[in-house]
């Protein structure tokens, strides 16, 4: 933190005082890639069921 005010007072050439609050994070980049996969695997697996469901239709019809 001293860093950031030593280098915002010299830069601005006046004092600046910081106040940083850290709480949770929200949306993090990880969190997104997480869910992005998890929705993309839940569409694979729900063609794969479409396609072993219509595999069995057919089947059934050369019957």
């Amino acid at each position: 933190m001293a860093k950031l005010k030593a280098a915002l007072t010299d830069k601005l050439g006046r004092p600046i005082d910081v106040n940083v609050n850290v709480g949770p994070a929200r949306r993090t980049a990880a969190a997104v890639d997480a869910a992005t996969r998890a929705q993309r695997q839940q569409e694979a697996e729900q063609e794969c069921k479409g396609r072993a469901s219509l595999r069995r239709k057919n089947f059934a019809k050369a019957i």
